[in-house]
């Protein structure tokens, strides 16, 4: 059994998924198992991933016999994995030579269930570096819910899992934002989770990226991930405790659809999208605690105020 089993879907990685797999089998924690799902890819990405793990023993090739994208490759990886704690990277992304030996380090001297680093986020010409800004070294799990729940994006790839803690949670496909779906899910268990201040990870925004499509931030996509989130919390007997969060993040994910569809469709279906989101009951009812929370669209724009209107009258 490895230490740590890194799982990294391969779709289109272009020429970033030798820069992610050199920093991969470089690891100074050397007892790791690499699992490269190849998800159908069309640029000769498969063909990279062949020769990595034709020179290195711990790469685990797992090939799908049909395009699943992201969340169902990252399930398949759990399932194979042998490592006492799961970690995930980006196929386009890389790390920092020491950053599992970091985690891991960190975790098994706190007994966690996690540890967390920070991440540096690059597009060539510009680094800049997100601190989770956290006093001391341990992440209170209520804390991070509400951040994530409230509409702050909080990646997986920073994360070193212990397997143990994440026991039945596994990625939902169909989806967007997934990693926040997933981080909500796992902190919703209350998990101890230690904190490295430093930035081993690095990520790279390009136009390739999932997240600047229109299908990401469609309203299938969109309401799927709202739904789920608001099952997870209604389900772990939490929704008291999270209820201004919630209402500020179904808000902020379904004005981001509604400004998703005038950007790539224009008004007249940004229109129809006010009409759709207020017609979907369960998010309207979280949408409308803003009556309740008042202070939660005090710092929202003119345009923000207006919609929030529509939706709740």
């Amino acid at each position: 059994m490895a230490k740590v089993s890194i799982i990294v879907p391969v779709y289109n990685a272009g020429d970033k998924l030798e820069l992610c797999l050199n920093s991969l089998v470089s690891q100074s924690l050397k007892d790791i198992e690499i699992i490269l799902v190849i998800d159908c890819p069309t640029d000769g990405s498969d063909k990279t991933a062949e020769k990595y793990a034709a020179s290195d023993n711990r790469i685990l090739l797992v090939k799908n016999e049909r395009n699943l994208n992201i969340s169902l490759s990252r399930n398949k990886g759990i399932e194979l994995a042998s490592g006492k704690y799961i970690a995930f990277a980006d196929h386009d992304d890389f790390c920092d030579i020491n950053m599992y030996k970091k985690l891991y380090e960190a975790a098994e001297a706190a007994n966690a269930d996690a540890a967390i680093c920070n991440f540096q986020e690059t597009d060539i010409e510009e680094f800049t570096e997100y601190d989770f800004k956290v006093k001391g070294d341990i992440i209170h799990p209520e804390s991070f819910v509400s951040d994530i729940i409230s509409g702050q994006s909080q990646p997986i790839w920073t994360h070193l899992y212990a397997k143990a803690a994440i026991g039945d949670i596994r990625f939902i496909d169909g989806a967007s934002f997934e990693d926040g779906l997933f981080n909500t899910m796992f902190y919703l268990n209350n998990p101890k989770v230690v904190y490295v201040h430093e930035a081993l990870y690095h990520h790279f925004v390009h136009k390739r990226n999932e997240f600047k499509s229109y299908k990401y931030r469609n309203y299938e996509m969109t309401s799927s991930y709202l739904h789920h989130t608001i099952a997870a919390i209604e389900n772990s007997g939490q929704a008291v405790v999270y209820e201004k969060a919630l209402a500020k993040g179904v808000f902020k994910r379904s004005y981001s659809c509604f400004i998703n569809e005038q950007k790539h469709k224009g008004n007249i279906a940004a229109f129809n999208m006010i009409f759709r989101i207020k017609h979907d009951k369960e998010l309207r009812r979280y949408i409308v605690l803003h009556k309740k929370y008042k202070d939660a669209s005090a710092e929202y724009s003119i345009l923000k105020k207006f919609i929030l209107l529509l939706w709740w009258i």
